[in-house]
């Protein structure tokens, strides 16, 4: 499965180098004020304008729109790199169809995502298990799926 994902991200680094749009891969980017350090697969200019773009391998056939924290997370790169230009590229891992979404950089997902770092910060301070998302279904992504369950399931639901 990992396998497949680094796979998706070589190809599409390659394509781009050979369009010659390429700037910098793997960049590193850090909230020093929160610790969170992320890092974002490509940075390219296209027409003069830099973008940050997030390649992700899907278990789907079709996608009609990027997934919201995929969305975040590209917003918080945005937000921490200055570059206010921002593509999510999904693979189809059974038909390998690609899409693409161009995101924009938005003030309000930023004062989200700020929040719930704030607010995992302070679990992790104090040093709590944070509160279950009330959105999350203990046999649903992300907490189970098929027949595999995330690393912390027990201490939620066990």
């Amino acid at each position: 499965v990992f396998d497949n994902g680094n796979f998706v991200h070589d190809r599409f680094k390659k394509y781009l180098k050979e369009m010659g749009v390429l700037e910098s891969v793997e960049v590193e980017v850090k909230d020093e004020e929160l610790e969170v350090v992320g890092r974002y697969d490509a940075r390219v200019k296209i027409k003069d304008e830099l973008y940050i773009i997030d390649f992700k391998s899907i278990n789907s056939d079709y996608v009609n729109e990027p997934m919201k924290h995929h969305v975040l997370q590209i917003t918080y790169y945005m937000f921490l790199s200055g570059i206010k230009n921002g593509i999510l590229l999904y693979e189809g891992k059974g038909n390998q169809n690609l899409y693409e979404f161009e995101i924009k950089y938005d003030e309000e997902l930023i004062k989200e995502a700020r929040s719930w770092f704030k607010k995992l910060k302070q679990y992790i301070n104090y040093n709590r298990v944070p509160e279950i998302d009330p959105s999350y279904e203990r046999n649903k992504y992300p907490c189970s799926w098929g027949k595999n369950k995330c690393g912390y399931w027990k201490y939620c639901y066990g």
